[in-house]
């Protein structure tokens, strides 16, 4: 049975990202864990603002490749708002968009500062503004989506991993929904006559420079039959039929209890989940539906999932004395290749469901690699024990086995690197 030690980890590993060692050393229950993962009355840690580029060229001046991701790592360390953190990786994994297709770190940026401000907010307007995101809509080829020629990949990914889940539509639904969202595009910026670029000078001047827009001609704006609803749908009208359908708040209070607390929720549990967010959409009282309830601090529910190496990185930072500074290119390039490698690089998600889980993180090459995060840790501190290391990794029940091979050496390296290779670490 987990100590309540144990239970009090748990709640800052699963509602914030990493092990939040400082806020376990000096939390008393689980009940106040909850309420300071929660917590949402600290400083805004908003995505800093890049000036607006004017041209291809300053699309990719405005930012450095790895400062993006330091940035965003060095948020996830941070103990403040840890509820936040959790839920923009939750939906940068729910709502993939990956830059390895979107060639533009201006649209990226945008599209994860658009997850941030509505990742504690209400669900409906979440998914309307992902479907309007330039990222979003470069994606899963938006832009390429008209009434001459449909382009039905978001329609059918919207519903298959964004709201209703497998098996819940038809391929006649897919085309209608592909039908309603026609004739999004980006406004782009201006080319001549020549096929010159002329900097500053967009394609539409009422709409933001790089910002999404609804061009008519593209529009089909006849009728479509989706889901049970006929009419003149268009973007929002189809995203709302969507949400009107009882299967999406089933599917994604499932999707989000099932990251949160580890396992499957029992059908009474999630049906009355469901109904709840259904009613309204907002996120934040779901979450905490979940964490209030019995089955979160579980024992079944302790140590339920492997750690990503997103989670692994973020703990020994918190843990250790580290380098963080953006400015330092070694350690920013370092990180991102390290991640990359991983297969967990933020903003660029494998394929439109998402980053690898579960098993899928235990291969042989991913456990060995991911011992070079250890090189995050700039110096480890002399003179730590067997638990100074397992507290500031936030590992509490550990086997004596563990202990035992902790205590066989008194390196402090050397010690951190075992406590890193431990079944009690692999897991979260």
């Amino acid at each position: 049975m987990a100590s309540e030690r144990e239970r009090i980890a748990h709640v800052y590993r699963r509602l914030g990202v990493g092990a939040h060692p400082d806020l376990l050393a000096s939390t008393a229950s689980v009940s106040e864990a909850i309420d300071r993962a929660l917590d949402l009355s600290g400083p805004d840690k908003a995505t800093q603002t890049i000036p607006v580029p004017q041209s291809w060229d300053e699309v990719y001046q405005v930012i450095d490749g790895y400062e993006p991701v330091v940035w965003w790592i060095e948020a996830m360390v941070d103990d403040g708002r840890a509820i936040e953190e959790r839920l923009t990786w939750f939906w940068h994994d729910h709502f993939a968009v990956s830059a390895h297709k979107v060639d533009h770190p201006y649209a990226m940026w945008e599209h994860v500062r658009m997850l941030r401000d509505h990742a504690t907010g209400n669900f409906g307007q979440l998914l309307k503004a992902v479907a309007k995101s330039p990222a979003m809509l470069a994606y899963l080829d938006g832009i390429e989506n008209t009434v001459w020629g449909l382009n039905e990949n978001f329609a059918r990914e919207v519903m298959e991993l964004h709201t209703l889940g497998v098996g819940n539509y038809t391929q006649p639904d897919v085309v209608a929904a592909a039908r309603a969202f026609s004739g999004w595009k980006v406004n782009e910026t201006f080319w001549d006559e020549n096929d010159n670029e002329v900097p500053g000078r967009f394609q539409r001047d009422d709409v933001a420079p790089w910002g999404s827009y609804l061009e008519l001609d593209d529009f089909d704006d006849g009728v479509k039959q989706l889901l049970g609803t006929s009419g003149n749908l268009g973007m929002d009208d189809a995203l709302d039929v969507l949400l009107d359908h009882p299967r999406t708040a089933t599917f994604v209070a499932g999707k989000l209890y099932r990251d949160l607390v580890g396992v499957d929720a029992d059908p009474p549990v999630l049906e009355r989940l469901a109904s709840d967010f259904r009613s309204d959409y907002e996120i934040l009282p779901l979450v905490e539906a979940i964490a209030r309830d019995p089955s979160f601090v579980a024992d079944g529910a302790i140590r339920s999932k492997v750690r990503t190496p997103v989670e692994k990185v973020v703990t020994l930072l918190q843990a250790f004395p580290k380098v963080r500074d953006v400015s330092d290119e070694d350690f920013g390039w370092g990180l991102v290749g390290l991640l990359e490698q991983l297969g967990y690089l933020p903003f660029t998600p494998p394929n439109p469901a998402g980053y690898p889980k579960g098993n899928r993180l235990l291969g042989p090459g991913q456990l060995s690699e991911a011992f070079a995060l250890l090189n995050a840790i700039d110096a480890p501190p002399d003179g730590m024990t067997t638990d100074d290391v397992l507290g500031r990794l936030g590992l509490v029940d550990v086997s004596d086995r563990s202990r035992a091979v902790l205590d066989g050496t008194r390196d402090p390296g050397r010690k951190i690197a075992l406590a890193f290779g431990s079944p009690e670490y692999l897991l979260t």
